[in-house]
């Protein structure tokens, strides 16, 4: 999501319709790589991906929040509905935020295999400040960008390590993916020093993190299925 939040002239009409429809093809994505998640989970009855399915239902709200703005912003009713706007774009862009935090916190406490909730709190609370206590909305987007960064650059360093664990296809496509949404996350952050709030720029990086999706659909559809034949085979 671009949030919006007074940077709303910077950028053309036409680019919100591209970022509504983004943030709907990035939502069902992320849903379905949840559900897959769930069903691993109900067939193997391991934790981590009832936490990772979570993760993924914190992004799909996240995204179909955040093409709600954006589909508002394309139909011109801000210059209306003025001040109702505001308060809903604030509200939106903050849950946003929070979502998107909740749910990157979470993949990387899946990923390195952290059991200390207090430390996972910790990290949640952390980024939370960082961004929030930013001076300014240009800031406060550029720490936004940069926390994400990190968090998946992080989850991605533990996806290669599993899979030089263990190389099959689950851990390559797993890995694969995570690589895609750090250099779409990378991309974000570069973008927005270098010429903020790009719109065709911008829109490469949010492109390489749907494409992270789609492969990470891939393994945990590909996951489920296998442990679905694996449980009645037992």
């Amino acid at each position: 999501m671009l949030l919006s939040m007074g940077l709303i002239s910077q950028v053309p009409q036409t680019f919100f319709a591209l970022g509504a429809t983004f943030e709907v093809f990035a939502a069902i994505a992320a849903f379905l790589v949840g559900f897959f998640g769930l069903k691993v989970y109900n067939y193997a009855s391991d934790r981590k991906y009832y936490w990772f399915s979570l993760a993924f239902f914190f992004i799909s709200i996240s995204f179909f929040a955040g093409s709600f703005v954006h589909l508002l912003l394309y139909m011109n009713l801000k210059e209306n509905l003025l001040d109702l706007f505001k308060i809903i774009d604030f509200a939106i862009s903050s849950v946003y935020v929070v979502l998107i935090l909740s749910a990157y916190t979470l993949l990387l406490s899946v990923s390195s295999d952290l059991r200390n909730k207090r430390l996972v709190l910790f990290i949640l609370l952390l980024a939370n400040v960082f961004v929030f206590a930013s001076s300014g909305n240009e800031q406060l987007l550029r720490n936004f960008f940069l926390v994400q960064f990190l968090i998946i650059l992080f989850v991605t360093s533990n996806y290669f390590e599993n899979f030089a664990r263990k190389t099959n296809t689950t851990t390559f496509l797993s890995f694969i993916s995570f690589a895609s949404m750090a250099v779409g996350h990378a991309q974000l952050y570069a973008r927005s020093l270098l010429t903020y709030l790009s719109p065709v720029l911008y829109m490469g990086g949010y492109l390489f993190i749907l494409f992270g999706y789609l492969i990470l659909l891939l393994s945990m559809a590909r996951l489920a299925l296998k442990r679905k034949n694996f449980k009645k085979r037992s």
